[in-house]
């Protein structure tokens, strides 16, 4: 039996990576992009819930949230729009990485494209 490390060498390669940081590198930009979706479709169910955008939240002072929406409701709102902005900040990052040329090959395979969409769609129905 091979080592580990040829056994997803090969795997790799054969899905046209020529280094676990080639993958590694997808995979972050992959979770970046998915937890910035899912993130902001839950912002954008607090927004429906509360008639007001993400924007207007973040500028309301904490006494008239306190009057507007329930401690639980404020608390889930600031966590997904922490999270948000922060997967968001990843993601640029991540971004200017690859426009510096840090990258061997194009950001993703066309089959990552799709793959994306169809998470993206799945994350949208399930919020």
């Amino acid at each position: 039996m091979p080592p580990l490390d040829k056994v997803i060498a090969d795997i790799l390669d054969r899905e046209g990576y020529p280094s676990c940081e080639d993958f590694i590198r997808d995979m972050a930009l992959w979770l970046a992009l998915a937890r910035k979706e899912q993130y902001g479709a839950e912002c954008r169910f607090f927004e429906e819930q509360h008639a007001m955008t993400t924007n207007e939240f973040e500028q309301l002072p904490y006494p008239k949230r306190i009057g507007f929406l329930s401690e639980e409701d404020i608390k889930g709102w600031e966590f997904v729009t922490y999270s948000l902005h922060w997967w968001e900040e990843k993601l640029e990052e991540l971004e200017k990485h690859v426009g510096e040329g840090k990258r061997g090959k194009p950001l993703f395979e066309p089959r990552f494209g799709e793959i994306l969409s169809a998470v993206a769609r799945e994350l949208r129905a399930l919020s």
